[in-house]
């Protein structure tokens, strides 16, 4: 790869649009996003003048402009980098995709919505042939017909339009359409414009063999990353990458990297044929995952492990397979064997509920229940809205005598499934012997459910057509 970097100079355009009218869900996270993205774009020298920079409230005459100006004013040149980078609602209509202003109708998003067919032809008209498009949208199911009020549906639905954008000759998209539940309480911003702002500070993974973050150096990482660190609900948020004949486009330079770099990646053929590999392998993964869980279900244990393993085999860093191997041990009550593949899990996503929840089981098995709490608060701090952790740490605090705080935590996790029926029976359990009750019954043996549901398998998506 070869490019003169000073022949053309680096542009900016920063939109995180947060504030919403006519009762759409407001986004706080992405007005974090946005200052991180022009914080780290800014230091790494692109040119973002204020106007340049619409975060918070964004109104859609001046967004619109905005785009128009920054793609198509005089002054532009074939070499100059332009960046657009998008955090915000997102809505689709008529099968088309809206970029949402603040001011945007989800009944009527043609008025106050920036559609693709604008983005494509101020992109078109642009001098520029160095355009990289950096999409993160939010969708909500109750915004987007079709999708039954379903958060996943509407973000399949956006999935699918946005990949039917085409993108012409040294144009690059990446985008991400998450639902809007999966963001919904972080505060510190979406797990894909985390990558991409790593990718372009820089890392070995992130860069080429010459030390170089291009589109496509950035995507493998972006894509490498999204697919080890699925989201809390255990799904695999996978991106969108569209890249045509942008290779010589240098987002970053990062030469202390150039001798470490494990891509060795230098066109978009390489890129495309690496993500294809990974991508099949995954999936050949998911299937073995799920013959596993299959045997475990019916108490074949070390057949089911033979089918992780296999699995791992083919993808080694499927955090979902580590975990069900450890569960698998864990089920059989071979705790300190279970212990490894829960940390192996945690080693490749450390904010993974279902591997803090399986550790803190089995310490708490083990005796180790102050240091099971721990991971159990993880978990909690992770998604407070997951009852088994809750009800882990119920049991946890039973083992302690701390009878008081299990019934809270019990009642944490009734909240969020009032029909957890292990749940119930550790509460009663607990008052029973609050209230001094000679009830002679084992915290742990208090009924099968109580331990059959003190963790859960987690499947993943079984493959279309298995």
């Amino acid at each position: 790869m070869s490019q003169d970097t000073n022949t053309g100079k680096k542009k900016a355009l920063i939109i995180s649009v947060s504030d919403y009218s006519n009762n759409i869900h407001p986004l706080p996270f992405c007005k974090n996003d946005g200052e991180r993205m022009y914080d780290t774009l800014h230091n790494l020298g692109f040119d973002i003048p204020e106007s340049n920079k619409l975060v918070g409230k964004v109104n859609w005459q001046t967004m619109r402009d905005t785009l128009s100006d920054f793609f198509t004013r005089l002054g532009i040149n074939s070499k100059d980098t332009l960046l657009f980078y998008f955090s915000g609602h997102g809505l689709v209509y008529n099968d088309k995709f809206y970029l949402a202003t603040s001011e945007i109708d989800p009944s009527q998003p043609f008025k106050r919505g920036i559609d693709e067919g604008f983005l494509h032809d101020i992109i078109d008209s642009s001098p520029s042939r160095r355009i990289v498009m950096i999409l993160d949208s939010c969708h909500s199911g109750k915004l987007t017909p079709f999708s039954k009020g379903n958060d996943q549906s509407a973000a399949s639905v956006a999935s699918d339009t946005v990949n039917r954008i085409n993108i012409a000759e040294g144009r690059s998209l990446l985008a991400s359409c998450k639902g809007y539940q999966e963001s919904f309480g972080t505060d510190d911003g979406s797990k894909f414009t985390q990558y991409v702002i790593e990718g372009i500070k820089g890392n070995k993974n992130s860069v080429d063999k010459d030390g170089y973050v291009t589109p496509t150096s950035l995507s493998k990482y972006i894509y490498d990353e999204m697919m080890d660190h699925p989201e809390k609900d255990g799904t695999i948020q996978k991106p969108i990458m569209k890249i045509e004949g942008s290779g010589d486009i240098i987002l970053a330079i990062h030469e202390e990297f150039r001798a470490q770099s494990s891509g060795g990646f230098s066109d978009s053929e390489d890129i495309q044929k690496a993500v294809q590999e990974t991508e099949k392998a995954r999936q050949e993964a998911e299937k073995l995952n799920y013959q596993g869980l299959t045997l475990m279900e019916i108490g074949k244990y070390d057949e089911a492990r033979l089918y992780f393993d296999k699995a791992l085999e083919k993808y080694p860093k499927y955090v979902i397979a580590l975990y069900n191997k450890g569960f698998a041990f864990h089920s059989q009550h071979l705790f300190e064997k279970a212990i490894p593949w829960y940390d192996k899990a945690l080693e490749i996503d450390p904010e993974n509920v279902d591997a803090l929840n399986g550790k803190g089981n089995v310490l708490t098995s083990l005796g180790k229940y102050e240091d099971a709490m721990k991971y159990f608060d993880k978990a909690i701090e992770i998604n407070p809205k997951y009852d088994i952790p809750l009800y882990s740490k119920g049991n946890a605090l039973c083992h302690l005598d701390r009878y008081e705080e299990a019934i809270s935590y019990y009642d944490k996790a009734l909240v969020i499934n009032p029909q957890f029926d292990a749940a119930l029976s550790g509460k009663k359990w607990a008052q029973s012997k609050l209230n001094k009750d000679n009830v002679k019954q084992d915290t742990m043996d208090g009924g099968k459910a109580r331990q059959a549901n003190a963790s859960r398998s987690t499947r993943g998506t079984l493959p279309a057509g298995f």
